[in-house]
């Protein structure tokens, strides 16, 4: 959490994630991502019928679906925005 703060304070504009490995190893580590500084969550869009086909990293991994991005976005006083991949997203990605 401490290298999330310092990079949120050194490059403002930067897109810092709150993987989805904070919240394996600690429920309720993604929030404390976010309140770290994190600004980006992976939302897994892949239909439950084909998620078995697509698993990265095996069936250990917590996989964040578009209902628990909500709430965490929620309890931290976030708004959804859109993908970082579409529209000005490569400009908010630049180092200053």
């Amino acid at each position: 959490m401490n290298i999330i703060a310092i990079l949120r304070i050194c490059y403002p504009h930067l897109l810092i994630p709150s993987v989805s490995a904070l919240e394996k190893t600690d429920s309720g580590g993604q929030s404390r991502g976010l309140d770290a500084g994190a600004n980006v969550l992976t939302v897994n869009f892949t239909g439950e019928a084909d998620r078995d086909r697509y698993l990265i990293y095996g069936n250990k991994r917590f996989v964040v679906g578009l209902e628990h991005a909500r709430k965490l976005a929620d309890n931290a006083g976030l708004t959804m925005g859109r993908s970082i991949f579409i529209g000005d997203g490569d400009e908010r990605m630049r180092w200053e």
